[in-house]
């Protein structure tokens, strides 16, 4: 293994010096998506309950079909 390591170490610190950056770059792109995201799901959540708690206006005329 030690030989190994001797023989590609310059190969392994291309590797690394490579690697490191690509996968930071992947994963901050993905959490960036997830944040969008979540920050679009709790705006829906937001309009929907504004619909829920606003006092109906006096010009609508629909009915709630369960209510006969």
């Amino acid at each position: 293994m030690k030989n190994f390591l001797k023989r590609n170490s310059e190969m392994i610190g291309w590797i690394s010096g490579i690697g490191i950056p690509a996968a930071l770059i992947i994963t901050g792109y993905l959490a960036v998506g997830s944040v969008e995201s979540s920050k679009l799901d709790s705006e829906y959540v937001k309009i929907a309950l504004s619909i829920l708690f606003a006092n109906p206006s006096k010009k609508t005329t629909a009915r709630c079909p369960a209510v006969a």
